[in-house]
């Protein structure tokens, strides 16, 4: 459940309906460019309905889809095969989908990908992250993400896995 002030600046922002169109009759989302003023009005630099916003503004194309993981540890030496999976099965020919690793052997995952299609497109984004052993990696997850969340802003939906 989203916290109530996020939950009502999304309904401020983004009011679509069942097809997609804004309660105004256009496609744009309702205040599409409010989200950006509002995060610096408030200088969080987040926008609550930034993703719908920058969406609306971009030219038609394919969609932007971040799978963060994180494969720290003896988990490093599956990252690539859980991009492989991906490539073959989530979101085929729908979205261009893009892999940001956080890990703390960086040039031993790097290592795996050379050669790959998705390395060489530029959509594997490999950041260290020191291994904090358990329970603090797991619990610190979300931290990291959000740390670097720079790495990933441009993207227009985001998913969180695990290796």
């Amino acid at each position: 459940m989203l916290p109530a002030p996020l939950l009502s600046s999304l309904r401020q922002h983004v009011t679509l309906d069942s097809d997609g169109a804004s309660a105004d009759g256009g496609t744009q989302p309702k205040g599409a460019a409010a989200p950006a003023a509002e995060a610096e009005a408030d200088g969080t630099g987040w926008a609550a309905a930034g993703v719908a916003g920058q969406r609306a503004q971009q030219s038609a194309g394919p969609l932007k889809v971040g799978l963060l993981t994180v494969g720290s540890g003896r988990y490093g030496a599956f990252s690539r095969a859980n991009t492989m999976s991906a490539e073959k099965y989530l979101l085929r020919g729908v979205a261009e989908l893009h892999y940001f690793i956080f890990c703390d052997h960086v040039a031993a995952v790097q290592a795996q990908y050379h050669g790959q299609h998705v390395w060489e497109q530029g959509r594997v984004h490999v950041v260290f992250r020191e291994h904090d052993g358990w329970p603090s990696a797991s619990m610190k997850r979300s931290f990291t993400y959000l740390e670097h969340w720079a790495a990933w802003q441009h993207m227009d939906y985001v998913f969180a896995g695990a290796v």
